[in-house]
Order: structure tokens, then C-alpha cells, then sequence
């Protein structure tokens, strides 16, 4: 969870000079240990929320070009041997 933050930027000259929405992500990783070695595996952003992180939130231009939006949902896996 990243909460909104407006309080610092009353004066319009926080950094950034923006407000910044609040937004929640739900990520879920496991490991599984294999008789030859070791899978992860991963979901982010489970629920596919839209949002845009707090980086891209404040430095969004005039055009409003570099306001992008974060990945979906996002499955990723690992496997791993150690020899």
C-alpha cells in the first residue's frame, strides 16, 4: 500500500509539486524446494490493479507523457541447480 500524500504539497512547491494518489497491490511468491533444486515462483500485482507508481505520479510532464501506468498481472518462475 502506498498512501496519498497532498498535506506536503499545499504550498505547490513539494517535490515534484504534485499530489500523489494512494494505491494498494497485492503480490504472492513461493518457494518449493525439488529433489534437483529450487522453483519460485511469483504473481505480481495479483488482483490487476491500475495504478501509477509513485515515481511516474511525480514526474509527469506538462504533456503528461511520463504519467505511465504500472504492469498488470505479472507471473514469473524461476528455476535454480547449484553444481
Amino acid at each position: 500500500y502506498s498512501g496519498s500524500r497532498d498535506r506536503a504539497f499545499e504550498d505547490g512547491v513539494g517535490f515534484g509539486g504534485r499530489a500523489v494518489e494512494d494505491y494498494l497491490v497485492v503480490d504472492a511468491y513461493s518457494s518449493f524446494e525439488l529433489p534437483r533444486g529450487k522453483l519460485d515462483v511469483g504473481i505480481e500485482n495479483l488482483f490487476n490493479a491500475d495504478y501509477a507508481p509513485v515515481y511516474s505520479q511525480l514526474l509527469r510532464s506538462g504533456t503528461n507523457t511520463s504519467h505511465l501506468p504500472a504492469p498488470g498481472t505479472t507471473v514469473k518462475a524461476v528455476y535454480t541447480v547449484n553444481w
